[in-house]
């Protein structure tokens, strides 16, 4: 795992390149989404001006994301970043979804054709080098209508939705939740097993000693109830909740849920709002369920998030893009 990822330039793109060369430079932006617990659960195909977009199954969280919602948010957050990069270096991008009907990992395809004009503010592009997960208390003051506007612009997906609210009685219900989603959790050795390995991997991009200090307190003591505290206050203390959810709950909205997101992440981050993922009711059936009654969504949620404002965070590492390649 490493940080210099996030040094990537657009000055260094090979104009000059060969044809597999300039989209291979695309995916240095790609990895730069987000992606639950920092697995970075993506993998790539370049050939003949042509992008596979892979799930990697052997970064699938199985204990925290039975279901794989998060698995393909994730991918779906770095095939953005893919299109947003492409975009903007000059290409026009044919996307396919799913183009291998035998293979539930072969999640898209990419047919790039050079010479287009970028439709996208390059604000969004400058983000993806700047965005980061931002886990800290936030300010109290709140987000101006016309951005919150603006994020809510992010999504132009028929069979999708975005939703924002300030109202202190519904956070206080959304936070029940959430504590009670962690506390499941944690009460599941599996959970903790699988969460102290990624912790040791130092995901998180703290220091090697200090995850593997990590990863046995999280293995042998009772964590969770201070992990859910300290997540309370931080949701309490957001501008906003948001959520985006599906008419149907299946790979595809999955993937196109964290399009959106990532599209609402960087659109966010051009405005100085921090957003942080508040996933936990979503990955166990019976808390989202009480999430979609507590909102009054006939649609399913799929990706609860936070926003406001606070000092940024350092950036999480990435492993190596050459890891990624197939």
């Amino acid at each position: 795992m490493i940080q210099d990822c996030w040094q990537v330039k657009e000055a260094d793109f090979p104009r000059s390149g060969s044809q597999e060369e300039r989209p291979k430079f695309l995916l240095r932006y790609a990895i730069l989404a987000p992606s639950s617990h920092n697995t970075q659960p993506w993998r790539f195909s370049v050939k003949d001006g042509q992008i596979d977009v892979f799930a990697d199954m052997d970064r699938w969280l199985r204990a925290a994301d039975p279901s794989q919602r998060e698995l393909y948010i994730s991918v779906g957050c770095a095939l953005e970043n893919l299109l947003i990069s492409a975009d903007h270096l000059g290409y026009e991008a044919d996307l396919t979804y799913f183009p291998d009907k035998k293979r539930d990992d072969h999640v898209a395809r990419v047919d790039l054709t050079e010479g287009a004009r970028s439709r996208i503010p390059s604000s969004i592009f400058d983000a993806m080098t700047v965005r980061h997960t931002n886990r800290r208390a936030y300010e109290s003051r709140r987000i101006p209508g016309n951005d919150l506007n603006r994020l809510r612009d992010c999504c132009n997906e028929d069979d999708l939705r975005i939703d924002f609210s300030d109202d202190d009685t519904l956070k206080i219900e959304a936070d029940k939740l959430f504590m009670e989603s962690v506390m499941i959790h944690f009460a599941d050795p599996a959970y903790t097993e699988e969460l102290a390995y990624w912790y040791g991997q130092g995901v998180f991009g703290t220091p090697w000693l200090i995850s593997k200090i990590g990863q046995i307190a999280i293995s042998h003591a009772n964590v969770g109830k201070g992990t859910a505290e300290k997540g309370s206050k931080a949701l309490m203390s957001a501008s906003h909740l948001g959520l985006i959810s599906s008419v149907k709950d299946d790979n595809m909205s999955r993937v196109k849920v964290g399009r959106i997101f990532q599209r609402l992440a960087l659109t966010a981050t051009s405005a100085g709002i921090r957003v942080h993922p508040l996933s936990e009711p979503c990955e166990i059936p019976e808390m989202q369920k009480k999430l979609q009654t507590l909102i009054g969504l006939r649609e399913t949620p799929q990706h609860p998030f936070r926003l406001g404002y606070a000092e940024p965070e350092k950036h999480t590492p990435r492993r190596p893009l050459e890891d990624t390649l197939m």
